[in-house]
């Protein structure tokens, strides 16, 4: 269960057959953006910042994908960085000045934050849509209320940071395990309770394995998934098939938007499995 939604290792598993993906993958996570954008805002002018590797390419690889013959004519502007750049505003300045009105960051936690501040400064109010792996609220907050205020972003799994969550047994479980082996790590990181979601599925596998404890079943298991994990939001499970050829553990997201110091979901939950990169 490798930590990335790079869509190549449900895409590319005959390829790669001792390696699961986890998380939804990107491409599809841009094309519900797309499909929210074509319903909703049709003429909107769209300026993307990303990642100059894989990660930021496979989501622009699915907001193309999902705007299809309208996506030419709706993304106005791109901008790549590296992450060797100490400094990102200089590109989200060129951004504003192609007078788009919805912003896209395909960008990791650190520079997320740096963006956002910056559109801040500048005094830019697109609407943005800010990529899940960078939208947990601490990452939020700390790129400041005010700046973060009315982004969209998707989800799937519960964010140990929110107050919503304080009383959910799973969250609860998280905090008192983490305090006590690793007692220095924020348990209102999300990583950290990623983490830990990923060590839960792991144990799925492991008892749905039985007492055949061997590679191939091992194997068998992963590529045969069913199971509603605790870590999940409702409606929202884990599922991979061997028939028919199914890879992408995790295929389901709901929108969301940034309100007032909170992520609140809204609308339908998506099937990625729907969307081209399946």
């Amino acid at each position: 269960f490798v930590a990335t939604g790079a869509t190549t290792w449900g895409r590319d598993f005959a390829q790669y057959p001792c390696t699961l993906g986890w998380q939804p993958d990107y491409e599809s996570e841009s094309e519900i953006y797309a499909q929210y954008l074509l319903k909703n805002m049709p003429d909107a002018k769209i300026a993307v910042l990303y990642q100059n590797d894989d990660y930021g390419q496979d989501y622009l690889n699915g907001l193309v994908k999902g705007l299809g013959d309208k996506a030419s004519s709706m993304i106005v502007a791109k901008e790549s960085y590296a992450t060797s750049e100490p400094d990102i505003s200089p590109h989200v300045a060129k951004l504003k000045g192609t007078g788009a009105n919805v912003l896209f960051l395909f960008t990791t936690p650190a520079f997320t934050v740096q963006a956002l501040k910056a559109k801040q400064q500048l005094g830019w109010n697109p609407i943005v849509f800010d990529n899940s792996v960078s939208s947990s609220l601490t990452i939020m907050k700390a790129a400041g209320d005010a700046a973060s205020q009315g982004a969209l972003s998707a989800v799937y799994i519960k964010d140990p940071s929110d107050p919503k969550y304080a009383s959910d047994p799973t969250v609860q479980q998280y905090k008192q395990v983490l305090k006590q082996y690793l007692p220095q790590a924020d348990p209102n990181n999300g990583l950290f309770f990623y983490g830990f979601a990923l060590a839960d599925q792991f144990v799925y596998v492991l008892k749905q394995m039985g007492s055949n404890v061997t590679r191939d079943n091992l194997w068998k298991v992963a590529r045969n998934m069913d199971y509603v994990s605790p870590y999940m939001l409702p409606g929202i499970k884990v599922h991979t098939s061997d028939n028919p050829p199914d890879y992408f553990p995790l295929q389901q997201m709901q929108l969301e938007k940034y309100d007032k110091g909170a992520w609140v979901p809204f609308g339908e939950v998506y099937n990625t499995a729907q969307y081209a990169a399946k």
